[in-house]
């Protein structure tokens, strides 16, 4: 979720994802800076205590900036009177005087991230026979996809949606606009134009068209670094070759978000086997990688839940999963 920042004392190195801009220690031994050379010339007349002091308090930025430059001083380890045993307590305690900007990187990336998180209820909006229509831009879907044929007037002409749809799930969707009304349809017979409201059909398309247009909105209708769609039952009122189906159509959207270079999750909270077991399908087949997918089982007591992780082998076979757990 957050970008990977490790410290390992033992190979005296941090590394980073990225530059930051409240917290960058990439690359950084505090001591050996301090012991082995110092960028800028001004320290010559300066008192150690006092720039001591000064490296502890100004921010880590601004000096990383200073010493990451050419190297034009030696300054005597000696000179500062620190002991090599102890390195380890130095790094830490420039680490904890920087805990401010540490704790404000967390929180800013933490609030950034789920700012963004996209969101379906279990239970989505059955299909209307009339939908009100609206003067708004829809920009994404509700979380009860109870605005899905006002999306769909929005972006009706999108040939990636409409190929998206029929490439896993063979359907057509279609919307009709009159007075004030919207109107959405399954396109039965494109030659003859025969149609059918939602309304008249079960269910099941009404639940999987708000998980279809998110899936398609994360690739086409945002342009952000980084994403999160959690959908709670995607599965629900589906019949078994579609529960199957909606592991493909994700993995279809994750090739496409891996080649822009971006990184997105998708949380699905299920209890389908067909969905579970098209994802080692999918790993078998070699179009997934099973390090892409993680699998967590709550077992919930009375009085509290237990979280075991469940994994795919190179087969697609599941490791350390539950027994009895889909009867």
């Amino acid at each position: 979720m957050l970008p990977n920042f490790t410290i390992n004392h033992e190979k005296k190195q941090i590394t980073a994802d990225r530059k930051f801009t409240y917290f960058n220690y990439k690359n950084f031994i505090y001591l050996k800076l301090i012991k082995d050379f110092i960028k800028t010339d001004e320290i010559q007349d300066t008192d150690n205590e006092e720039f001591y002091s000064e490296l502890l308090t100004k921010s880590t930025y601004d000096f990383l900036y200073k010493v990451d430059k050419k190297i034009k001083k030696k300054i005597p380890y000696p000179i500062f009177n620190l002991d090599i045993k102890n390195q380890p307590d130095y790094e830490n305690i420039f680490i904890i005087s920087k805990l401010p900007e540490i704790l404000n990187y967390i929180d800013t990336s933490i609030s950034k991230y789920f700012r963004k998180v996209q969101y379906l209820e279990p239970l989505r909006a059955t299909a209307q026979r009339y939908y009100r229509k609206q003067e708004l831009a829809i920009n994404e879907v509700d979380s009860k996809g109870s605005n899905i044929a006002m999306f769909l007037v929005e972006h009706h002409t999108n040939h990636a949606l409409k190929k998206l749809i029929y490439k896993h799930f063979n359907l057509e969707f279609i919307t009709e606009s009159n007075k004030g009304h919207i109107t959405l349809n399954l396109l039965l017979d494109k030659i003859k134009n025969e149609k059918i409201n939602l309304a008249d059909l079960g269910v099941g398309y009404s639940q999987i068209l708000p998980v279809i247009l998110q899936l398609w909105s994360a690739v086409y209708n945002n342009n952000d670094e980084q994403g999160c769609l959690v959908v709670e039952q995607p599965e629900l009122h589906l019949h078994p070759a579609y529960q199957a189906k909606i592991a493909d159509i994700t993995i279809d959207i994750i090739d496409q978000i891996k080649k822009s270079g971006r990184i997105y999750n998708f949380i699905y909270e299920t209890h389908s086997p067909h969905l579970i077991n098209r994802i080692g399908e999918l790993i078998e087949e070699k179009k997934l990688d099973k390090n892409d997918v993680q699998i967590l089982i709550f077992n919930n007591d009375l009085h509290d839940t237990q979280i075991t992780e469940a994994t795919f082998d190179d087969k697609g076979s599941l490791i350390n999963w539950p027994f009895g757990f889909f009867l």
